[in-house]
């Protein structure tokens, strides 16, 4: 396997429009200051990602649990968490989050900032956060339940050095999954059937710890899954329920999951003949070993015929479809 570079392609900009406003620690001002509320507003994405995500912005039941740290004071703010695991939620009416509390931007400090945004209904997050007790905004941990929903993405975003000053600030949102894409087509049309795909051996959940790594060029945090703690199983790919929808033909089909970082790869994929006296068949493909990496996408092209099938190109992108590098079975 041939790897060039790695990028890292952003989900989600946000911006976050600041101003002078003088605040006390807990996120209140002085009654005789003009109070200027934090708020989170999604203002560029570029791609579909999965089920969930079917268009080009973050959806509006998608929740931002977001912690600041205060870097640097005017002996207003003393040095420490400004807030820490607050959440943030679509405006009625609006096109930005605002915090369920109010929150406040303060005068003459610093502000460090991690967020994580996910579907309220995938994680417990309250329950399974755990932030860095000694500098919320340079670290988290989240524990994902072994079942989570692989049609729900886990986004992350941090910044430093936010200042009341600079104006609107960009925060780019990365993705914390692998992403696998199966492109199934068949030599002839309305004969087989995919009853299954089957990621033999794979984690479903873990813990992602955000911060585990930073990014030697930027600065940004990075995240890696611990898995140590966590046990293997079959995995099966989401599919259609309507065998119509599953019925192969010279048209790709696509059908896909989420998973955290892998260390391993045996797929096997089972089909049925929807015409005809042959019985179902199977077969398993065996990958060499390799990671399923966060942020890339894995696209299988599958050949199908009336008596086999077989596994034809494998792409390594993005999630905008940029090449990230080959590789080779």
């Amino acid at each position: 396997m041939h790897i060039s570079k790695r990028y890292t392609l952003p989900l989600v900009i946000i911006l976050v429009a600041m101003q002078t406003v003088c605040c006390n620690r807990d996120g209140g001002a002085d009654v005789n200051d003009e109070r200027v509320p934090i708020s989170i507003k999604p203002a560029c994405v570029t791609t579909k990602a999965t089920h969930a995500i079917s268009g080009t912005t973050l959806p509006d039941d998608y929740v931002i649990w977001a912690s600041a740290y205060v870097n640097q004071t005017e002996g207003i703010l003393e040095p420490g968490d400004y807030f820490k695991s607050r959440k943030f939620v679509k405006a009625d009416g609006n096109t930005y989050w605002e915090p369920e509390g109010s929150l406040y931007w303060p005068l003459g400090a610093s502000l460090d900032f991690l967020t994580i945004a996910v579907h309220p209904d995938a994680i417990d997050f309250e329950d399974n956060i755990a932030w860095n007790i000694q500098n919320c905004s340079k670290g988290a941990a989240l524990v994902v339940d072994d079942d989570l929903c692989h049609d729900t993405e886990i986004l992350y975003s941090s910044v430093s050095g936010l200042t009341v000053t600079s104006g609107s600030i960009p925060m780019a949102f990365k993705h914390s999954q692998a992403w696998l894409c199966f492109e199934l087509t068949c030599n002839v049309n309305q004969h087989v059937v995919l009853d299954s795909i089957v990621i033999e051996d794979a984690y479903s959940g873990g813990k992602l710890e955000i911060g585990g790594s930073v990014d030697p060029v930027t600065g940004e945090l990075r995240c890696e899954w611990n898995i140590k703690k966590f046990h293997s199983k079959d995995i099966c790919v989401p599919l259609p329920g309507s065998e119509e929808e599953r019925t192969l033909s010279t048209t790709p089909k696509v059908f896909d999951i989420l998973l955290p970082c892998q260390d391993r790869g045996n797929i096997s994929f089972f089909v049925h003949m929807s015409t005809g006296p042959a019985a179902p068949y199977r077969y398993i493909e065996q990958f060499a070993t390799h990671k399923w990496l966060d942020g890339s996408k894995y696209t299988y092209q599958v050949n199908c015929n009336l008596s086999q099938i077989s596994i034809g190109e494998v792409s390594v992108t993005d999630w905008g479809g940029n090449v990230i590098h080959d590789m080779d079975l």
